[in-house]
């Protein structure tokens, strides 16, 4: 705010010492680009347009396509997270059955030693 003020104050300063109007030009400079055909604008013909437009629709065309493609890799990348998780899962629960299985097996184990310990006595 304060460098912002003080910048104001100087440029008025040096506009009202030099003759600069408002503009930041001098009125010399004014006088030049007045008199000057290089900074006339002719309009341009419709074949400047009708490129000016096929350029557009061909970089639209462009621009959709990449947001297209960009869609389309957030789907297969989401897809590919997805069936990764569905993998892990899998994993889990295989292990899962293994351990029970296992643990069944050991139950079967002490179940036959105590059977044999009866059978024995």
């Amino acid at each position: 705010g304060k460098r912002l003020d003080e910048r104001h104050l100087t440029t008025c300063r040096y506009q009202s010492n030099y003759n600069i109007p408002k503009t930041g030009h001098s009125s010399e400079n004014q006088k030049h680009k007045k008199n000057n055909p290089a900074n006339k604008r002719s309009l341009p013909n419709s074949n400047t347009i009708t490129t000016s437009n096929e350029e557009l629709n061909n970089l639209d065309i462009e621009i959709a396509k990449r947001e297209k493609l960009r869609k389309l890799k957030l789907i297969d990348y989401k897809f590919q997270h997805r069936k990764e998780i569905l993998e892990i899962e899998k994993q889990a629960k295989l292990a899962n059955l293994h351990v029970q299985e296992l643990a069944n097996i050991e139950k079967e184990k002490l179940l036959g030693i105590d059977i044999d310990k009866e059978l024995n006595n």
